[in-house]
C-alpha cells in the first residue's frame, strides 16, 4: 500500500512538472492546461509510466547489484527503462485516442503513428533515467562512504 501511495504522489508530482512545462512553452496558455481532460490525460501517462518503471526498477535491483558492476546496471537500467516506457507511452496513446476518447478507430491510429510522435517523449525518458541513476549511483557512493568511514572509526 506504501508504494502505490509513493507511486500515485510521483505521478502527480511529474504532472504537475508537465503543466509547468506545458505553461512555459504554450506562452502561458492556462486554458489548455487547466481542463479535466488535460489532467486526466497526464495523470494517466505519469501513472502508468511510473509504475511501470517502478516495478522494473524493483526487479532490476534484485538481479543486478551496483557494487563492482556500476556502468551495466546503468546502462541496462536506462536501455531497459527507455524501451518499457515507450511501449507505455504507445498503449496510454492508443487507449487513449481509440478507447476512451474515441478519436481514431484502429486502422487510423496505427496509420498515425511516426517516430515523430515518440521523440520528445523518449528524451523525458532518457534524461529522467539518467538522473535517477546518478542519484542512486551517488547514494550508493554515500553509503560506501560512510561505512568506510565507521570502519576507520573503529579502529
Amino acid at each position: 500500500m506504501k508504494e502505490f501511495k509513493v507511486i500515485t504522489l510521483t505521478s502527480i508530482l511529474i504532472s504537475i512538472a508537465v503543466a509547468f512545462i506545458s505553461l512555459l512553452f504554450n506562452g502561458f496558455n492556462f486554458g489548455r492546461v487547466f481542463t479535466i481532460q488535460w489532467w486526466g490525460t497526464s495523470l494517466l501517462y505519469s501513472f502508468v509510466l511510473t509504475i511501470l518503471n517502478s516495478y522494473y526498477f524493483t526487479f532490476l535491483n534484485t538481479r543486478i547489484h551496483w557494487k563492482n558492476r556500476g556502468l551495466l546496471r546503468i546502462l541496462v537500467g536506462t536501455i531497459g527503462s527507455v524501451i518499457l516506457t515507450m511501449l507505455g507511452y504507445f498503449i496510454c496513446t492508443f487507449v487513449l485516442a481509440v478507447l476512451i476518447l474515441e478519436k481514431q478507430t484502429i486502422n487510423e491510429f496505427f496509420e498515425s503513428q511516426s517516430l515523430r510522435n515518440y521523440v520528445f517523449p523518449l528524451l523525458i525518458t532518457i534524461i529522467a533515467s539518467l538522473f535517477f541513476h546518478v542519484v542512486y549511483f551517488y547514494r550508493a557512493l554515500q553509503e560506501k562512504k560512510v561505512t568506510e568511514q565507521k570502519i576507520i572509526a573503529g579502529t
